[in-house]
């Protein structure tokens, strides 16, 4: 019966991981901008009633969309933008150019991703204005992103996500369904307008959300301060959540640090959760928590032979963070300078590092990696190798 149920439960439209972060992100912006702000906005399109008039091309159209834009998110039209808004090229230009200071003229992008270039800078200063924590600050460009499809202007960001590289179109589609269920709107108007690639993420998202009401951006919940629940609140969530829940637990108990200690048994459990994603997330999560016990160190370090690189570098990050707990590490973080992958020995030099002069074993290790990155020109992992030698040496 259990696995029947499995078979006819709705197939998330994301991986764990991307699933959490678009819904947690969610609802920190409703935090901080407050929900009326999504639920009230009108959506933005590519229209006449939004756009009127012809774009050209010139500064003149560009300043013009600036304040529309401006308009739409709410926020100050004499914005400072750096808006990567056009190249210059040689020759003859047709009537799309203008003329730039060396006096050649430049080729501007289509208007739609110019559109979602300008909201999204826009909302890069909305978000800058709320002192955002260091964390928050890593995220800027991603959540300004995700902050044009809260603010209405979706659309647009999602049809240029491909050519603009930011969040990858499956999220932002995701993010519109998620617009779209919250605003309890089933079957939008503005959908129309989307990509068909577009489109279809956007629908099987919402069709998802329908069915399953798998989602910690919901309306039972968000009024919510976001990060409110306890320790405890949150283990419970650990242990009983779908996957998406259960990494969105796991990074609440990483932002409260040492405060969680009295979960790490039950985070340790989770390196052999069945999903990558979800054991890679508890290594990092001890990390940050902070251990001190030898069964810990030792789940870690018994990580770094996991069969997914992803988790064996961030069991190689967490040993590197646990350096003042972890001495006994460092022989099985030399072993690991073997590693097939550079990302994982990249992260393991980094690791080693932390460990200064106690890491004089890893040595003949350090040098034997070194040889490999030179002879495949990698010069990234050549550098984090020569930065550990230094370190320890």
């Amino acid at each position: 019966t259990n696995a029947m149920l499995r078979w006819l439960w709705p197939k998330p439209p994301l991986a764990a991981r991307e699933k959490a972060w678009v819904e947690t992100r969610m609802h920190w912006l409703a935090d901080q901008l407050g929900i009326d702000r999504m639920l009230d906005s009108k959506v933005t399109l590519p229209t006449a009633e939004f756009f009127p008039g012809e774009y050209d091309g010139t500064a003149e159209d560009a300043q013009r969309l600036q304040a529309a834009i401006c308009r739409f998110l709410q926020t100050d039209a004499d914005l400072h933008l750096e808006v990567p808004d056009a190249v210059c090229s040689g020759g003859e230009a047709g009537a799309t150019g203008h003329r730039c200071q060396s006096g050649q003229r430049r080729r501007c992008p289509d208007t739609a991703t110019l559109i979602a270039t300008i909201a999204q800078k826009a909302s890069c200063a909305i978000l800058q204005r709320k002192g955002l924590t260091e964390r928050k600050k890593a995220e800027l460009e991603p959540l300004a992103e995700l902050l044009t499809v809260f603010l209405g202007m979706g659309v647009f960001t999602a049809n240029t996500a491909i050519d603009r590289r930011i969040l990858p179109g499956r999220m932002s589609s995701y993010a519109l369904s998620l617009f779209a269920w919250m605003r309890e709107d089933v079957n939008p108007a503005w959908a129309s307008y989307l990509r068909l690639d577009v489109q279809a993420g956007f629908r099987a998202g919402l069709r998802y959300l329908r069915r399953s009401g798998d989602s910690m951006f919901q309306t039972a919940t968000v009024r919510r301060s976001f990060g409110a629940l306890s320790v405890n609140e949150v283990s419970r969530q650990l242990e009983t959540g779908t996957p998406s829940v259960k990494i969105a637990a796991l990074w609440e108990l990483a932002e409260q640090g040492s405060a969680a200690s009295i979960a790490v048994p039950l985070v340790v459990e989770f390196l052999h959760a069945k999903q990558p994603d979800i054991r890679a997330e508890a290594a990092v999560t001890l990390g940050h928590i902070g251990v001190n016990d030898t069964e810990s160190i030792q789940r870690l370090t018994d990580a770094l032979h996991d069969g997914e690189e992803g988790v064996r570098a961030a069991a190689a990050a967490a040993l590197g963070t646990l350096r003042p707990q972890a001495p006994l590490a460092v022989p099985f973080l030399a072993d690991a300078l073997a590693d097939r992958s550079p990302r994982v020995v990249r992260q393991v030099a980094r690791a080693l590092c932390q460990f200064g002069s106690d890491a004089d074993e890893a040595t003949h290790g350090l040098f034997q990696a070194l040889r490999a990155a030179l002879v495949a020109c990698d010069d990234v992992t050549a550098d984090c190798l020569t930065t550990a030698l230094h370190a320890i040496t």
